[in-house]
């Protein structure tokens, strides 16, 4: 069956991080995707920690050494979803992100890309808000 959704993440040397930002997006409210995690020549412990994750939604793209544009590309390539999300390796999704977003570009078909507020954590911290205007809403931005 084709996913709705095709997330996109690049990952570069995450052995740290990779395992709660691939959970977060296994665990999103809304069901209908595929995880593409493309490891982009990873020399540390990335690829152990993604092969210990079982889930038919998770599929794991190996390339060698190329960049994070190579990367992606590469994920575009191999997407199977109508709409692509992207992730980063050491980020983490609230649990309604992916929901919240295919909702917002059904009720809006002529939109083609939207984003999220987003909060820092770790040795940064705070929230970082999208703007929210008339301008900004005709751009499909902040809702």
């Amino acid at each position: 069956m084709t996913p709705r959704v095709s997330v996109l993440m690049p990952v570069y040397n995450a052995a740290d991080y990779i395992a709660a930002a691939i959970g977060s997006v296994l665990r999103q409210t809304y069901q209908d995707l595929e995880l593409l995690v493309v490891d982009d020549g990873s020399t540390d412990r990335t690829e152990a920690v993604v092969a210990a994750i079982t889930d038919r939604r998770l599929r794991v793209l190996p390339r060698p050494r190329g960049g994070i544009v190579a990367a992606l590309n590469a994920g575009i390539g191999a997407a199977r979803g109508e709409l692509l999300a992207r992730m980063d390796a050491d980020d983490i999704m609230t649990p309604d992100r992916l929901a919240r977003q295919v909702a917002y570009l059904d009720r809006r078909p002529g939109v083609v890309a939207c984003g999220t507020d987003y909060e820092l954590f770790g040795s940064m911290s705070g929230r970082v808000r999208m703007p929210r205007t008339p301008a900004a809403e005709r751009m499909g931005v902040g809702t």
